[in-house]
């Protein structure tokens, strides 16, 4: 009897400790990810409803447009894990990131994967997601304008030369990919996502941030002006999340 007992709990013990390495994967992949920033344009802002438009006012130029891509993708890749809760069927968790131009994007994702062929060495599913995204703009820096007076003094800010300005976005994407899975040995493989994510963000915030505080710029602000006028700025600029994705890695388990 005890023989049998003490045989159970060493099978059971031996199906615990496989338990992970078939059930929870972990992937790593570098590739691109969708990341375009456009319409930014200069503005520029002035104290000039205080101090006219003369030698002693303060106006800076406020270079928005280097915030621009060049192109609409970033380099970057993704963290994620998958969980079976059915032999074709897990639960992914993804991080994926992208850098391009001075711009950052991080999104968080979950989803489930299907598993349309699978046999020991090679997979294919399909993976559709949902997730949350964050964007951080390329930042510039305020510059004083020949023959004006800094700093920018204004009833909502003071800017002076070299201040920082930072932009940032958030939003929301879904996404489906075809992932391809081919395992090298029992716990370490190749994997790629090729599929296409729509994103929707939402209108980038463009702050002032010196070592004292960060302000938001509000763009009805009579202050805010288009280069070289009085005449009000007007802000178009946009981010956008979506495109074809393309990654390549390793999955393992541990």
């Amino acid at each position: 009897m005890r023989i049998k007992v003490l045989s159970l709990l060493l099978a059971a013990v031996a199906v615990f400790a496989q338990t992970p390495s078939k059930r929870l994967t972990y992937t790593f992949e570098l590739g691109t990810n969708p990341l375009n920033i456009d319409g930014m344009t200069d503005v520029e802002v002035s104290d000039w409803q205080r101090y006219g438009t003369g030698t002693v006012e303060g106006r800076m130029s406020l270079p928005l447009s280097e915030s621009n891509t060049e192109t609409p993708y970033g380099i970057g890749g993704s963290l994620g894990s998958n969980y079976l809760i059915a032999d074709r069927v897990g639960v992914v968790l993804r991080v994926p990131f992208a850098y391009n131009a001075g711009a950052y994007f991080v999104g968080v994702a979950t989803g489930l994967n299907f598993a349309l062929v699978k046999n020991d060495d090679f997979s294919i599913s399909i993976e559709p997601q949902v997730g949350y995204s964050y964007a951080l703009l390329a930042p510039t820096q305020a510059e004083v304008l020949p023959g004006k007076t800094p700093p920018v003094i204004t009833d909502n800010y003071t800017i002076n030369e070299g201040d920082t300005l930072a932009g940032n976005s958030m939003g929301v994407f879904a996404e489906v990919d075809i992932v391809p899975t081919m395992a090298i040995t029992p716990t370490f493989g190749l994997v790629a996502h090729l599929g296409y994510r729509y994103g929707l963000m939402g209108k980038p915030t463009i702050s002032v941030n010196n070592t004292q505080k960060s302000k938001e710029i509000n763009f009805s602000d009579p202050a805010i002006v288009q280069p070289t006028t009085t005449t009000p700025a007007s802000f178009k600029g946009k981010l956008e999340t979506s495109g074809p994705v393309v990654s390549v890695g390793a999955v393992f388990s541990l």
